[in-house]
């Protein structure tokens, strides 16, 4: 009976031999290979399952949302990793422009802006006329004109050049406020040099046309006898030097003059300046801030 059991193991296993000789695997082998595949997709399956959840989400202010690995919260940045780059640069991002970190296992860290302290009732109360006196002072510094200064034929105002029409703008707003007439010394001033200015080009004119006389004329001699040519350029050209003189001369006395009527413009504008911030100074008895009692100088 035993040899007839060992008989047939024998031929069973020449049996499975043969199937595997022609089929490349048998039954049991088959199976256990698609298990193993089923098993290791499940698991590749599983892990980037895990990858694809296992992200931190930075959600900025403004609405956006940043994938990310995080590294590391500091107190005024954050630094972390693109989650679709993870072997890449690490970036920076301010904590001002972060609402929300939201991490990958569930927990969240909100940043909120730091509530600016409240001031009581009482330091509203004594601190708000203060900075009322300071606004009121502000302003009237800011409003306050400052004084002007003529130099060289130009007008400044605190180290700047000015222009003409920047010139007339204040000393009109000036006049007509404290009634005086620095506008129109300067208006007059201002035609007397652009009288002056036209005097100037037609001395350079005629000094050109007598300069060219005169060498028409030394060209047109006969030898050492003068043609009546050569005469009639001569006269030219001494008068032409005559109404050049006279020309320069008058550029000279309205320039002069005009520089003269600026200045005197400037002088009135200014001396209305301190007439007026004198009339601005008070004296007053009254309450201080501090409860005390006493002068002020208002101004």
């Amino acid at each position: 009976m035993e040899k007839y059991s060992k008989q047939v193991q024998w031929h069973e296993r020449v049996m499975e031999t043969e199937t595997i000789q022609k089929n490349g695997a048998s039954p049991k082998s088959r199976k256990s290979r698609g298990n193993f595949k089923l098993v290791t997709l499940l698991a590749f399956f599983i892990l980037f399952s895990f990858r694809a959840v296992a992200q931190d989400v930075i959600v900025l202010k403004s609405g956006d949302e940043i994938k990310s690995l995080v590294q590391e919260v500091g107190t005024e940045y954050v630094k972390y990793k693109k989650f679709d780059n993870q072997t890449g640069p690490v970036y920076n991002v301010a904590i001002s422009e972060i609402f929300m970190i939201k991490y990958a296992n569930g927990s969240k860290d909100v940043f909120n802006e730091p509530a600016k302290p409240q001031e009581t009732k009482t330091e509203q109360a004594v601190q708000q006329p203060i900075k009322e006196e300071v606004k009121q002072k502000s302003q009237k510094q800011q409003q306050m004109p400052v004084n002007l200064s003529f130099e060289s034929g130009k007008v400044y105002s605190g180290g700047n050049v000015l222009t003409n029409e920047q010139v007339r703008n204040i000393l009109m707003s000036n006049d007509s406020e404290m009634n005086t007439n620095a506008n129109y010394y300067y208006t007059s001033g201002c035609s007397q040099l652009g009288i002056a200015k036209s005097w100037g080009h037609a001395g350079w004119t005629f000094l050109g046309i007598g300069t060219a006389s005169f060498i028409v004329s030394i060209l047109t001699y006969d030898g050492d006898t003068p043609t009546d040519t050569s005469s009639l350029f001569n006269v030219i050209g001494w008068s032409s030097y005559g109404v050049s003189f006279t020309s320069f001369i008058i550029s000279l006395i309205n320039k002069s003059s005009g520089n003269n009527r600026i200045a005197d413009a400037i002088n009135i504008y200014n001396s209305s300046l301190k007439s007026k911030h004198s009339s601005d100074l008070s004296l007053n008895f009254g309450v201080t801030h501090s409860g005390g009692i006493g002068f002020t100088l208002d101004f």
